[in-house]
């Protein structure tokens, strides 16, 4: 059906009508959320009953704060964490404050903690003493009477004469060897002649939302400082304020730079500013458009993956391009004036939409968010550039004021006569990219590929500084990796921690990692109690501990057969049991652990010997990401040939083989050499230059395309030309990002368009299918 154009003009009005209704009521319904957890683009999924636990764990990590409030005089440092809890107390988005413990875990309460089962805890070394002969237990048992001026021994040798139990409790269960407790309950430490004292705090929501972040730092950083007091504080969240901030000014600068000089050059290539007006709505569109299927697919989007949405503006402004060219030559009263490459325009979207449509099989979030935004774009672009422009071209004069310029076509003539003399020597051209080709893939085998999540970002100056400094002061900061071990029930969780400590310990030893946190270490399970207390009885009734009756000069020592046992639920409401309970959970009828480790030095070994444990995985988020980054890397490859198959089968049915081949092989030579060159560049290659490669093989589609349906011209030279520029400004803007993994993509997409503009025109000397019937 042959519609005027004031018809498609209503008919567009009604479908963005439509489109922009569902916006709005997905927007009331669920309003999409932003984000700037990078770690999570890269995180390993493991299997449901894991990943759930997995997510909780994290969440209450990333929820953490903490401030380290230090001055010269301990009370001053107490009276201005106390003025500090009260103003964090009334910020929004803070759930809870704390910088006292309510039941202080001292020697009097972690005694009662264990009170009638004082004979059935051991410490690995106290039962090493007892079994290993060449360990006397009376050298131990001396060592804790050397030191009685703590109190312990003294507070316990009446519960248990053999002082295991004094044994037991001689250890600190905090993570940080240089935390004290106060008298009253704060957490302290001293650093540089300042005492420190402890302020922690959780957020209710997560930490990478980006609309809590801003509003939690912005408040904390409007609260007043008291003079002489250091305030240091730690905790995802400024990370992923820092994040959302850089990628905000990034949108800003870099996004305004990219529509400045496109407009530009849309003034300066047309001279009339209406041109410029109608590809600003055209980009406007394609934005809405993008957003639209951003918040039909997606709950959350990663702020990168607006970042990354800024190529939209280049390539949507190609159709602008294409169209403002055709209409330039063609008269207001033709009322289908786009007829000529409206073919061009919708094979032009097919290839783009397919290499990003591709892009989505990659299984990292940030590339499925790019290819939707960019596809929902491209095809509000074309729907307005088909449906709108035949209008506008009736009511608006799109030629350009040549009394307003010497020769607008100036430099377009001279692009068009290099290429003109290029292809008269086209064969020595194809011979020459196949060179370039050959040397680009020799040079690649050289080049490594680099996996580290952490090389895509980077974190601010400031905020390395300040983590280090933290800790450094707590002396052992845990760290990112844990171990997860999972059962039916109470029982055997610790059963299986008990059988990890018993490895833990050994590695402990070899300087594997400095210290570990767990909850057998400090409530031993059913079976380890009745093993204790058999040992205590056994070793009794064989005399071990006559030298100990002797030094304390008493006929007997009572070991009390157990008939009870302590449980993990009631010690968790203990003091000492509140410090551990982080690290038990319930989800789903089974039970979890963690293990938490400090100072860790060799994490392959660590993995290595933790891999005997039933029912455990070892959470290491780095090596993870590095071991799905190597798998995601093929998949990128896979994507890559599977695209350029999708783009010459396509061809083939239009142009044929011959000319087919051709149009595909430009583009994704151009991508081999972009790649070697951005290794040479950067050193190595990153997922990131990969995923530039459906890019440039889109974009160097396109320019095929036009070439093989219209032949070589001016009119083309211009077009391909304006497109080219304009995705040659964003993507070379994006190479100039201060985050990694942005500056990489960027630059391998610019490089690789400059390669494929230079080459595309050798298409029109291949004859196809067209051509053939044009000559018939």
């Amino acid at each position: 059906m042959n519609l005027t154009a004031i018809n498609k003009l209503y008919l567009w009005l009604i479908q963005f009508a439509l489109l922009a209704l569902i916006l709005v009521l997905v927007v009331m319904e669920k309003p999409i959320s932003f984000n700037s957890n990078l770690t999570s683009l890269f995180t390993a999924k493991h299997d449901n009953q894991w990943q759930s636990i997995q997510t909780k764990i994290e969440s209450n990590i990333n929820n953490s704060l903490l401030y380290l409030v230090g001055h010269k005089q301990q009370s001053q440092a107490i009276e201005a964490t106390n003025e500090l809890v009260q103003q964090l107390k009334k910020i929004k988005g803070i759930a809870t404050v704390s910088a006292q413990l309510k039941n202080i875990p001292n020697q009097d309460s972690m005694i009662n903690s264990y009170t009638g089962f004082e004979q059935q805890l051991l410490t690995s070394n106290y039962r090493d003493h007892l079994t290993n002969e060449q360990n006397n237990i009376f050298d131990l048992q001396f060592q804790l009477l050397n030191q009685l001026g703590d109190s312990l021994v003294a507070k316990t040798i009446d519960k248990d004469p053999t002082l295991a139990f004094a044994s037991f409790l001689n250890r600190s269960p905090l993570p940080s060897n240089k935390l004290t407790i106060t008298a009253d309950g704060y957490l302290t430490l001293h650093y540089q002649n300042m005492h420190y004292m402890l302020v922690t705090m959780k957020t209710t929501d997560g930490a990478f939302n980006l609309n809590t972040a801003k509003s939690i730092v912005v408040q904390l950083n409007q609260l007043p400082k008291i003079s002489g007091v250091d305030y240091v504080r730690s905790g995802a969240l400024f990370y992923s304020y820092e994040a959302s901030e850089q990628a905000k000014n990034e949108m800003q600068w870099l996004g305004g730079l990219s529509i400045i000089a496109t407009l530009l050059l849309i003034y300066f290539a047309y001279r009339r500013m209406v041109t410029v007006i109608c590809t600003v709505f055209l980009i406007v569109i394609s934005i809405a458009y993008g957003f639209l299927g951003l918040n039909l697919l997606f709950d959350e989007v990663n702020i990168l993956s607006i970042v990354f949405a800024i190529t939209l503006i280049g390539i949507a402004a190609d159709y602008s391009f294409h169209s403002l060219t055709e209409l330039q030559k063609i008269l207001p009263s033709n009322l289908n004036p786009l007829t000529n490459i409206s073919s061009s325009l919708v094979l032009t979207f097919l290839t783009t939409a397919l290499g990003y449509l591709l892009l989505i099989i990659v299984p990292i979030v940030i590339f499925k968010q790019i290819a939707v935004f960019t596809i929902f774009g491209l095809l509000g672009a074309l729907l307005t550039v088909l449906l709108v422009f035949p209008y506008l071209h009736q009511k608006v004069n799109f030629q350009s004021n040549n009394s307003r310029t010497l020769d607008n076509n100036s430099w377009f003539n001279l692009i068009n006569k290099i290429h003109k003399k290029m292809l008269k020597h086209w064969k020595a051209q194809t011979y020459f990219l196949i060179l370039l080709f050959a040397t680009s893939i020799t040079v690649l085998t050289q080049i490594p590929f680099s996996d580290n999540a952490k090389s895509f970002y980077q974190v601010a100056p400031h905020l390395v500084e300040n983590e280090n400094k933290v800790k450094t002061m707590l002396g052992q900061k845990l760290d990112n990796q844990y171990l997860l071990l999972q059962a039916d029930t109470p029982q055997k969780l610790l059963e299986s921690e008990e059988t990890a400590i018993a490895l833990l310990n050994k590695m402990q030893l070899n300087n594997v990692f400095s210290s570990y946190q767990a909850v057998a270490s400090w409530i031993p399970s059913v079976k380890q109690q009745q093993y204790n207390n058999q040992l205590l009885l056994n070793s009794y009734t064989q005399g071990a501990f006559d030298s100990l009756k002797e030094m304390l000069g008493v006929n007997h020592l009572d070991v009390d057969s157990a008939k009870e046992y302590l449980l993990p639920e009631p010690w968790f409401d203990s003091p000492i049991g509140q410090i551990f309970k982080n690290l038990w959970l319930k989800s789903d009828s089974k039970y979890y652990s963690i293990i938490r480790f400090s100072g860790i030095k060799d994490v392959n070994q660590l993995t290595l010997e933790l891999n005997v444990i039933d029912n455990s995985i070892f959470i290491d988020k780095l090596a993870d990401t590095e071991k799905e980054l190597a798998t995601f890397r093929l998949v990128l490859a896979i994507i890559f040939i599977a695209a350029c198959f999708a783009g010459l089968i396509v061809f083939t049915l239009r142009y044929g083989l011959k000319k087919a081949s051709f149009g595909v092989a430009v583009p994704a030579s151009a991508f081999a050499m972009a790649l070697a060159l951005s290794g040479v560049i950067q050193g190595d290659i990153t997922l990131f230059n990969l995923a530039a490669g459906l890019v440039i093989l889109a974009l160097g589609l396109d320019y095929s395309i036009f070439y093989a349906e219209h032949g070589f011209s001016t009119s083309i030279t211009k077009t391909t030309l304006m497109s080219a520029l304009s995705s040659i400004f964003v993507f070379a803007v994006l190479s100039f990002s201060s985050t990694p993994a942005i500056a990489s993509f960027g630059k391998t997409v610019f490089l690789g368009i400059v390669i494929t503009f230079i080459f595309a025109p050798i298409i029109t000397k291949i004859l196809g299918k067209r051509d053939q019937y044009a000559s018939k």
